[in-house]
C-alpha cells in the first residue's frame, strides 16, 4: 500500500502549485514614474488582477483584501515567463502588489506595485529608456501583455510622468439608437498637465493581443488629441474585450491595458446612470464638465446615480472611482426611493495642496445590483492659487458717518465680499458695542461650499442696529469692525457624514 500512498501525496501537491502559477489573470495595467533626481526614477505600477486563488490574504475567504501585500506571479509556464518588470537596461524586477481594492462579487484585487531603479544615463544613447510590465495572461484572451513606458528624464527632479485615469472596465450600450459611443481616456501629470496625443497600443506593446479591427474601435479624426476613443457599437456583439492606448507628453509615453465592455440593448436601457448633482448631464463625446477649486480649500461635490426599471427589482449600490487624486476620497452614501425606481448619492472631497495646482481628471462609474456598471464618468478638476487681493469691506466706504436720531430704531447694513467663492467671511465689532448697540449674525449672500454651487465670489452682510434712547442727545463716536475668515485653510466647509 506504500507505493499507493505516495502517488496520491504526489498527486495533490502538483495540482496546488498548478493553481498557484495560472491563476492571477490581468484585468487592467497602467505604468508611470516619479523622477527622483539625477537618472533615478520611481515607477508607480498599477494594475488589477482576477482574485481567484493566486492571492491568498486576510479576507474572511482566506483570499487578499485591502492591505495585504501580495505576489504577481501569472503563468510562469508561458513562454514570457512569470510577471516581471524589465527596466530596458538589462535589470528585471519581480512584482509584489499592495492592495488597495478587492471585491469578492466581482473577482478582482487592484492595487499598485512600487519600483526605484537607477539609470547610468538620461537616455539609451539617442532614444528615451523602455520600460515594460511583461508577463502572461490577461483575464478572457489568455494572452500576453507588455505594458510599455517610455521615460522622459529632462523633467524636474520631484515632477512625474502623466498618467492614465481611465476606469479598469469602462462600460458602453448598445441599442440601434446608439451606432457608437465616445469614450474618454484622460491622461495628466500630478501637477495637472494633460497628455498631447493618443493612439492606439501597436506591436509588442500588445503582447500576443490581436489588434481590433479599425472599425470597430478608433480615434475619429482630431480626437487623438483630446484622448476620445470611439467605440463603434453597432459592429460588437455584447460582451467584453481588451484594448492598449498610449499616451504621450513630450518624450513621455504611458500604457494602458484595460476592459470595454458591451452592454446588452436591454442591459443598456436598465443600467444605472450617473451625473454630476447640480449641473447638467455630461454628453458622451462632449467638452469634460471642469469644477472649479483653490489651493487649501476644500472641494466637494455630489454624484447622483438613478435606476428607473420598474419591472425589475434593481437598485444603485455604489459609487466608485480608480483615480481620485491624492487625499481625495469618496464618502457620506445615502439612497432614496425603492428598487425599479432608485438614486444613490455619494459627496466627493477632496483638499488640495500647492503642489497639486493644476487641472486633474478623475473618472467614476455606479454599479446597480446586477453588477452592471453605467457610463464612466469623468470630471476635470481645476485647481488655482487663491484670487485675487483677499476679503475687503465693499459697504459702507471706510470712514463713512451716519446720523442716528433719538427715540428712533435705524440700521445700518455692512457688505463685504472676497474674490475667492469658498471663503467663509465673519464681520464682526472690533470693540464690545455699547448703549445697547447691536450686530447681526453674518449671513451668506454669494459663495460656494459645494464646487457645483453658482456662486462667482464670497459675499456676506451683517446688519448694525441702535435704538438711541434720551440720554444719548450728542453721543459722537467712531465704531470699528473686523472683517475675518474665521475658518483656516485646509479646513473642511461642508460637514462629512
Amino acid at each position: 500500500m506504500a507505493p499507493r500512498y505516495c502517488a496520491l501525496s504526489f498527486l495533490s501537491v502538483f495540482f496546488f502549485l498548478l493553481a498557484h502559477v495560472t491563476g492571477s489573470e490581468l484585468r487592467y495595467g497602467t505604468v508611470r514614474y516619479e523622477h527622483l533626481g539625477g537618472n533615478t526614477v520611481r515607477f508607480i505600477i498599477e494594475t488589477q488582477w482576477r482574485r481567484g486563488m493566486a492571492f491568498p490574504g486576510t479576507g474572511q475567504d482566506n483570499l487578499a483584501m485591502q492591505g495585504d501585500v501580495v505576489e504577481v506571479v501569472g503563468d510562469a509556464r508561458s513562454p514570457v515567463g512569470p510577471v516581471m518588470f524589465e527596466t530596458g537596461d538589462g535589470q528585471r524586477y519581480h512584482i509584489t502588489m499592495t492592495v488597495t481594492e478587492s471585491s469578492a462579487s466581482e473577482d478582482f484585487v487592484h492595487g499598485y506595485t512600487r519600483i526605484t531603479h537607477s539609470y547610468t544615463s538620461a537616455t539609451n544613447g539617442a532614444r528615451p529608456w523602455s520600460a515594460a510590465l511583461k508577463g502572461c495572461c490577461r483575464q478572457g484572451s489568455g494572452t500576453t501583455f507588455e505594458l510599455t513606458t517610455k521615460l522622459d528624464l529632462s523633467i524636474p527632479a520631484g515632477a512625474g510622468s502623466p498618467a492614465h485615469k481611465a476606469l479598469p472596465m469602462v462600460t458602453v450600450g448598445k441599442h440601434p439608437d446608439m451606432p457608437s459611443a465616445v469614450v474618454a481616456v484622460p491622461v495628466s501629470t500630478p501637477g495637472g498637465e494633460r497628455a498631447r496625443y493618443w493612439r492606439l497600443g501597436q506591436g509588442s506593446e500588445l503582447g500576443s493581443l490581436v489588434r481590433r479591427d479599425p472599425s470597430e474601435v478608433f480615434f475619429n479624426t482630431t480626437d487623438y488629441l483630446d484622448g476620445k476613443l470611439t467605440v463603434n457599437t453597432s459592429a460588437l456583439e455584447p460582451g467584453v474585450f481588451s484594448l492598449v492606448v498610449q499616451a504621450s507628453l513630450g518624450a513621455a509615453i504611458v500604457p494602458l491595458d484595460f476592459k470595454v465592455a458591451v452592454l446588452s440593448p436591454e442591459e443598456t436601457l436598465q443600467r444605472p446612470v450617473l451625473r454630476v448633482q447640480g449641473r447638467p448631464p455630461v454628453l458622451p463625446g462632449g467638452p469634460m464638465l471642469v469644477l472649479q477649486g483653490y489651493v487649501g480649500y476644500e472641494l466637494v461635490f455630489t454624484l447622483q446615480a438613478s435606476t428607473l426599471a420598474p419591472e425589475r427589482t434593481i437598485a444603485a449600490t455604489g459609487i466608485r472611482s480608480f483615480s481620485l487624486p491624492e487625499g481625495g476620497m469618496v464618502s457620506s452614501s445615502w439612497a432614496s426611493g425603492e428598487p425599479g425606481n432608485h438614486t444613490r448619492m455619494v459627496d466627493v472631497r477632496w483638499m488640495p495642496s500647492a503642489a497639486q495646482e493644476g487641472e486633474h481628471d478623475v473618472c467614476f462609474e455606479a454599479l446597480d445590483t446586477r453588477l452592471v456598471a453605467s457610463e464612466q464618468l469623468c470630471l476635470a478638476l481645476r485647481i488655482t492659487p487663491q484670487p485675487g487681493t483677499g476679503p475687503a469691506f465693499s459697504s459702507p466706504s471706510p470712514g463713512a458717518a451716519r446720523t442716528f436720531y433719538i427715540r428712533e430704531r435705524q440700521q445700518v447694513v455692512l457688505e463685504a465680499q472676497s474674490p475667492n467663492p469658498y471663503d467663509v467671511l465673519a464681520i464682526t465689532p472690533a470693540r464690545p458695542l455699547l448703549h445697547g448697540q447691536t450686530l447681526s449674525v453674518t449671513q451668506r449672500v454669494e459663495g460656494r461650499r459645494k464646487a457645483t454651487d453658482s456662486g462667482e465670489m464670497a459675499r456676506v452682510a451683517a446688519v448694525f442696529e441702535w435704538w438711541a434712547d434720551t440720554d444719548m442727545g450728542g453721543y459722537n463716536q467712531t465704531l470699528c469692525f473686523t472683517l475675518s475668515t474665521p475658518l483656516a485653510a485646509g479646513t473642511a466647509v461642508v460637514p462629512s457624514g
